[in-house]
């Protein structure tokens, strides 16, 4: 009896000693979260870049380095992406579970200091490559918009996430490859296939405004950058492993 009284009272000790230690680890964790202070204002003209540690960071034009996200050896991140008025931030991740990864994109609001998760999923493969990670974030160049590629089962699909509402996530275009670009006013060429689709696309609104053939060696658009109104987009045409061109087209 006495026996399984001390082997009661040092359970209750030792799962208390655990307590504190989780509490102590958890407090860590978010005041690590917390102590990262980044000013939209200070940041301009920043670089954004993955260390070879795997950590996330900002180098601002002072030559100021600032660690916004550390990895751990089991949280990878990827894909760091900067709006154009350096207001968010979105990077995609991969968190290693006991039997599986959990894969997703989160956003960091500058400006309150507060990271959001836009999208997550489970994913069973044990090694994960790079076209199973969301990939090739860009940020329109007004009203922080952000354009990201998710894969599927069977091809990659384009979704967008509107920063006005956190809740927002919307899938545009699927059965991939695809090829994107954003000009000044928030036009979105998207290239699949043989296909090419201009969105007219706010925080208001996502319109298709245009749809014609291409060829489907055609790679990435590029708008006319000499004139901020300019319909005309020039993509690259690569019909073999020797020849490129580049074609022009006024799509409007």
């Amino acid at each position: 009896m006495k026996n399984s009284v001390l082997n009661c009272l040092k359970l209750i000790l030792y799962s208390f000693i655990l307590l504190v230690l989780l509490n102590c680890n958890l407090n860590k964790q978010v005041q690590d979260d917390i102590d990262i202070q980044i000013n939209s204002v200070d940041i301009h003209n920043s670089i954004i870049y993955k260390n070879e540690n795997g950590d996330l960071n900002l180098l601002t034009e002072n030559e100021e380095n600032i660690e916004f996200t550390k990895s751990d050896i089991n949280t990878k991140y990827f894909w760091p992406t900067i709006s154009n008025d350096n207001k968010f931030i979105s990077y995609s991740y991969v968190i290693e579970q006991i039997v599986d990864y959990k894969i997703g994109i989160n956003i960091l609001n500058i400006a309150n200091n507060q990271t959001y998760e836009i999208y997550s999923e489970i994913n069973p493969l044990k090694n994960i490559l790079s076209n199973h990670i969301p990939h090739y974030m860009t940020w329109s160049l007004t009203e922080n918009i952000l354009s990201f590629i998710i894969p599927t089962e069977d091809y990659p699909a384009l979704y967008l996430h509107k920063t006005s509402n956190t809740n927002h996530i919307k899938k545009l275009v699927e059965n991939g490859p695809l090829w994107i670009n954003w000009n000044e006013n928030n036009n979105l060429s998207v290239h699949r296939r043989n296909k090419r689709l201009i969105f007219n696309i706010n925080n208001s609104i996502t319109n298709l405004i245009h749809t014609n053939e291409v060829s489907p060696f055609y790679r990435i658009d590029a708008w006319g950058s000499l004139n901020p109104i300019s319909h005309n987009i020039f993509s690259v045409y690569q019909s073999d492993a020797k020849y490129k061109h580049i074609v022009k087209n006024d799509i409007l």
